[in-house]
């Protein structure tokens, strides 16, 4: 598989409004925004003296004004709880199996969830980022075109 460049551009399309010439890290920020209300990284690319296209800053302008209306749905916000619970797990396993019973363990007592329930999640979450990963690595690959070459 060739290696994609990060600047790459990506285009994404809001339904109203289309955002175009945004770079990889910019959609990421939008993706996480519109799936989950994270505005982690887009609070990141504001403060870390990054360079931003113009469509990052049109769509932050209308995220800001509320010309953009997410429509959090049960599903969505549950698999952006299963995401965000397998990066706790991972965080606090950090990478050693034995670990990730431990943190399993822990999640479960918080929750008042049994560790099936939370391994169940866990996987589903796993299955979740990869899937979107690769969707989205399918698309780079797709519309990816060398400088000059269409």
């Amino acid at each position: 598989m060739p290696e994609i460049p990060c600047d790459d551009v990506i285009h994404y399309t809001v339904e109203y409004k289309d955002y175009k010439n945004l770079r990889l890290h910019e959609r990421l920020a939008i993706n996480a925004y519109m799936l989950g209300n994270d505005t982690q990284l887009i609070q990141s690319i504001l403060t870390e003296n990054e360079e931003i296209s113009k469509s990052m800053r049109r769509f932050i302008a209308d995220m800001i004004s509320g010309k953009i209306k997410r429509e959090a749905s049960k599903q969505e916000t549950t698999i952006h709880h299963k995401i965000a619970l397998c990066r706790e797990i991972d965080a606090l396993a950090k990478g050693k199996a034995q670990d990730k019973a431990v943190a399993v363990g822990i999640i479960a007592a918080r929750e008042h969830r049994s560790s099936e329930a939370i391994n169940t999640r866990y996987y589903e979450g796993k299955k979740a980022i990869k899937a979107d990963r690769d969707a989205l690595l399918k698309y780079m690959i797709d519309n990816y075109h060398p400088k000059g070459e269409k």
